[in-house]
């Protein structure tokens, strides 16, 4: 298990009066895209983005997202970075686990490209909109 610290800066004071502002001008993710599997609609990275990007910016909030390795070869964990012009962040880990589902097994772990850049977009989706509230 992380600790505290690898998961945030000692003090929090100045990102979290500029995330509260942003909070306030954050707008609703647009669900445009469809998913046939499902028939549903959602919001896709790019609609998560529009509507949070101006506000994070323009309070001085910058988001990075990167991977890093896992515990094992078919995990990869995303790292979403909140950062503040003051130095303050903080960061949370989402563990990715790419997947194809097959006739005969159902889900099953999958290396294939498409699989791992779904899970990746997936995952960034989820972690931009949960960092940024």
């Amino acid at each position: 298990m992380l600790n505290t610290a690898e998961l945030q800066s000692p003090t929090l004071g100045a990102l979290a009066t500029a995330l509260a502002t942003a909070q306030g001008q954050i707008t609703d993710a647009i669900r445009e895209s469809e998913n046939p599997y499902y028939r549903s609609t959602y919001a896709d990275l790019a609609s998560v983005w529009r509507a949070c990007r101006e506000a994070l910016s323009g309070n001085q909030l910058a988001v990075t997202q990167t991977l890093e390795p896992g515990d094992s070869a078919a995990l990869l964990l995303l790292r979403t970075t909140l950062m503040h012009s003051s130095g303050e962040w903080r960061a949370s880990l989402y563990p990715v686990r790419p997947m194809r589902q097959t006739k005969e097994e159902g889900w099953v772990p999958s290396e294939d490209p498409q699989a791992i850049a779904s899970a990746i977009t997936y995952a960034r989706r989820t972690s931009l909109a949960a960092i940024a509230g």
